[in-house]
């Protein structure tokens, strides 16, 4: 049994479920809003995928067309609470969240479908977020595990921190990526894949000839 299933069995036991995954280990398999337990947070709505690949995911991020009814070109601020509607299509969980959750390796996966209902995916092992004294720098082992249909992008952010317009943390020198891209993220430049991009998510690995019109990030 892998770290992240005896995590979640253990807190299923023992705790207050703390992710999608330990409410599933509870016989809990029911997708869409739930409530979890995080530590020094109490309790918070998430939302659950239950469904895919055996379920236990918990989604952090969501997009889906028109792309612009939430803004995803925010400040560190709000990146670090979250935004937009956990139910409405389109949200950032939080990255304080986000940290609670991936404090410990986790499964990562992305989720692509574009307008010709081509469906993608990317996964990645051993994932983690780092809290906000290392500006919830994202972590994949090496190498970083992927699996997937739609290209590695995702690897171009590993040991990246977050890059938001008014905290320039990436590794291009003569540009705020998330000034360019309109949106934050963790970028080593402003290249491969960015899922918060406000025209809509950017994944430059996959040559599908469609137009993007959802994603989903999730773990588990």
């Amino acid at each position: 049994m892998t770290a992240p299933f005896l995590n979640a069995l253990i807190s299923a036991l023992f705790y207050a479920a703390e992710s999608c995954l330990a409410l599933k280990l509870t016989s809990n398999h029911s997708d869409g809003l739930q409530q979890i337990h995080l530590e020094s947070i109490g309790w918070v709505p998430v939302l659950c995928d239950q469904q895919t690949n055996s379920g236990g995911w918990t989604v952090l991020q969501r997009r889906t067309r028109p792309f612009t009814r939430v803004n995803f070109d925010r400040n560190w601020t709000d990146y670090e609470a979250g935004f937009g509607n956990i139910q409405g299509g389109n949200f950032w969980l939080g990255n304080k969240m986000i940290h609670m959750l991936m404090k410990t390796p986790r499964f990562l996966r992305i989720e692509l479908r574009t307008d010709r209902n081509e469906n993608g995916f990317a996964e990645y092992s051993n994932v983690k977020v780092n809290g906000v004294a290392n500006k919830y720098r994202l972590q994949m082992a090496s190498p970083n595990g992927y699996r997937g249909s739609i290209g590695d992008c995702g690897g171009s952010s590993s040991w990246q921190y977050f890059t938001t317009k008014d905290s320039d943390n990436d590794k291009q020198s003569n540009i705020n990526c998330a000034m360019k891209d309109g949106a934050g993220w963790w970028y080593k430049n402003c290249g491969c894949g960015n899922l918060n991009k406000k025209e809509g998510p950017k994944w430059n690995s996959w040559t599908s000839p469609g137009n993007f019109e959802f994603s989903e990030m999730k773990i588990r």
